[in-house]
């Protein structure tokens, strides 16, 4: 005969509303064992309150239940890795039949009786009976000045649920080699932990809530992206984002520099072309650029260079300028060694944004 292993977690309630008249729900969480192995699959329940000698039911799931006896119908409900959870009272679970709110404020000493069977071996009544407190009406009566409030109930009950999904990740339109890519989801729930899983297999180390690519190249990171939330209640896979890094760059960068100041850039491929020019600047030559690089679109501002500054340790004014109050004209009262101090703020403030191995420089004479 199969034996099952029987662990009851906990017991609790969660009023549909605060309000007397509402029946409540009485969330329920146990733990269930078959041949010495947490049980995995649809398990079948029956339950049923009674009193301390098991000789009187006050509520049964399907109303069937006289004297202690066992019900005659079932409620499925799922069991991860030993461990399930349902919501007594709960009409919407198909065979679950209402709970009278009356029955707490009525009767003391409630216990609840649970059955269980895998579908296969018939029915099995687990034990110990639950002892159930008054205090489901309580709660649900109304909630007295000084004791749990709403929100904490919620937290409470909450932690005993398996997660559910707020937010799927979103993955950037445009993924270019080199570029840094975060990837991110949410879940409501408590004691959750995470697995980032590419194609399907988990990412070693990318145990996180945000996952993060910071140096995107086609061979390691094509592919599509999901995250997997658990805690020992069950687990929520995220939908899918599918990841495609382009070989070539983007035609443009932006550094967002504050809410409402930004650096546009313009993209410029490597080449070949001749520089100098006769009777100006000679000799001409020709220069090849090995690599492109991202090259201001505009010369940089008052406002730009405003943002970056402001608040440097190095006593120069974020707002140098012989005509101030002009965001958008050129910063022009600057030396060389201010420039340099303004790309040093700038690539720390930017560290996070741009590639591995990039970084904000005076484009040189030929670029």
């Amino acid at each position: 005969m199969k034996r099952y292993k029987f662990i009851p977690l906990f017991i609790f309630c969660l009023a549909g509303t605060y309000a007397q008249a509402a029946p409540p729900f009485v969330s329920y969480a146990g733990q269930v064992a078959s041949g010495g192995q947490p049980y995995q699959g649809t398990g079948q329940f029956k339950f049923a309150f009674v009193n301390a000698a098991g000789d009187t039911t006050y509520w049964s799931h399907d109303s069937t239940s006289t004297s202690g006896s066992e019900p005659t119908g079932f409620v499925s409900t799922q069991v991860n890795g030993g461990y399930y959870s349902i919501l007594l009272g709960n009409t919407a679970i198909s065979g679950m039949g209402a709970i009278d709110p009356s029955l707490f404020k009525t009767y003391s000493g409630v216990h609840l009786r649970v059955w269980f069977s895998d579908g296969v071996a018939a029915f099995e009544e687990m034990s110990p009976h639950r002892p159930f407190a008054s205090v489901p009406y309580a709660l649900n009566a109304s909630i007295a000045p000084g004791e749990i409030t709403a929100n904490q109930l919620s937290e409470q009950v909450l932690k005993y649920f398996k997660p559910e999904l707020i937010q799927n990740p979103q993955a950037p339109a445009n993924v270019y080699t080199g570029q840094q890519i975060t990837l991110g989801a949410q879940a409501q729930g408590k004691h959750l932990t995470y697995q980032w899983q590419r194609n399907g297999q988990s990412i070693p180390g990318a145990t996180n809530a945000q996952f993060i690519i910071t140096d995107a190249n086609a061979s390691q990171h094509d592919g599509n992206y999901s995250l997997m939330i658990s805690n020992d209640f069950g687990d929520v896979t995220t939908t899918a984002v599918q990841i495609v890094v382009s070989t070539g760059q983007a035609s443009t960068h932006t550094a967002d520099l504050n809410a409402s100041v930004a650096l546009d850039m313009i993209w410029v491929q490597p080449g070949t072309f001749t520089m100098g020019q006769d009777g100006v600047a000679t000799p001409e030559h020709n220069v090849t650029l090995t690599k492109g690089f991202y090259l201001g679109k505009y010369e940089v501002t008052q406002s730009q260079y405003e943002a970056v500054m402001t608040g440097n340790t190095d006593g120069l004014s974020a707002t140098p300028s012989q005509w101030p109050n002009n965001p958008d004209r050129p910063v022009e009262k600057v030396s060389h060694d201010d420039i340099q101090k303004f790309l040093t703020r700038l690539n720390a403030q930017e560290a996070g944004n741009i590639p591995a191995g990039w970084a904000y420089v005076l484009p040189t004479e030929a670029q």
